[in-house]
């Protein structure tokens, strides 16, 4: 598809700069500025990379197009669908984060839990990828396990909510 990785850094770049700007509007500072930024900026990789991922899947299908990795042409079958799907798992995952991502600024223990579940299914369905394509896999395992560490070690809960803290339980 023309021009699809212009497109993709600029949604990247767009994106980056409205999750700083939207959560220092909102009043955040600090590491859960910091957090929070992270948050939104893998949520907005994983739907726009792999949004962009599937537009170039089913672009070449219709247009028929060879595989710059092993050289067959693009058809509707198990691979072109499989390709689809894993594009539309980590969609909503990023869907997920981006929207757990507030909570998390305001130190909310659920969305901070959201986000934790939700990195690590993203890491878990992507770490096996890098030897298949490495620059891939790589680059979301990464940018997953940046993302896990900055949500564990720099967002805490309020003061008013240590106590409580340890009384959690997300329901089933």
């Amino acid at each position: 598809m023309p021009y699809i990785d212009q497109i993709v850094m600029l949604a990247l770049l767009a994106g980056l700069l409205a999750a700083g700007t939207f959560h220092w509007r909102a009043g955040v500072r600090g590491r859960r500025l910091a957090a929070a930024v992270l948050a939104s900026f893998y949520g907005v990789v994983l739907v726009a990379m792999l949004a962009a991922h599937c537009a170039d899947v089913t672009y070449n299908t219709v247009l028929g197009n060879r595989s710059l990795v092993d050289g067959t042409r693009f058809a509707y079958d198990w691979r072109t669908y499989s390709l689809l799907l894993f594009g539309a798992l980590l969609i909503v995952q990023g869907v997920r984060v981006l929207r757990a991502t507030p909570g998390l600024a305001r130190g909310e223990l659920a969305a901070r839990a959201e986000i934790l579940r939700t990195g690590g299914l993203v890491l878990a369905i992507a770490a096996p990828t890098i030897p298949i394509h490495a620059f891939f896999g790589s680059l979301i395992s990464g940018l997953s396990a940046v993302t896990l560490l900055a949500t564990y070690a720099l967002v805490r809960a309020p003061a008013g909510e240590a106590a409580t803290a340890s009384t959690y339980a997300p329901a089933v």
